[in-house]
This record gives structure tokens, C-alpha cells and sequence, in this order.
């Protein structure tokens, strides 16, 4: 499975911790873009396969993305 994350979204460096740490064989990627850029702007997202993941803050994000997991 792989996630991607824009390079510009707050609260993404928490994150890709988290998930580094407790799932070494996730697959993380780092993009210029994902082409979400008003959710971007406003809040912690995340793709996995072609679905946007949101969250309040980084916490509630890494919750979503530990339930598609």
C-alpha cells in the first residue's frame, strides 16, 4: 500500500513518523501536488490509492489513516 502526502501540508512531518515507525513496510511518498490544494490549505490530508484522507489536525488524520490500513 502506498500514501502520499504534499510536500506543502502542515502537520504531514508528525505523520509520516508515526506511520514510518509503526508500519515499516507502508509505502510513503511526498509529493509537489496532489491537486487538493483548498483542502490542503485548511487541513492535514493524505491519499491512499485515489481516496483523500482529511483530519482535523494530525492526530485525527493518522487515526483515519490507521482505519484504511
Amino acid at each position: 500500500m502506498k500514501i502520499k502526502f504534499c510536500e506543502e501540508n502542515k502537520g504531514k512531518k508528525s505523520v509520516i513518523n508515526k506511520i514510518k515507525e509503526e508500519y515499516p513496510d507502508i509505502e510513503i511518498s511526498k509529493k509537489k501536488c496532489l491537486g487538493k490544494c483548498k483542502q490542503c490549505s485548511e487541513q492535514p490530508i493524505a491519499m491512499i490509492k485515489d481516496k483523500l484522507i482529511k483530519g482535523k489536525d494530525s492526530e485525527e488524520l493518522y487515526e483515519k489513516i490507521k482505519k484504511e490500513l
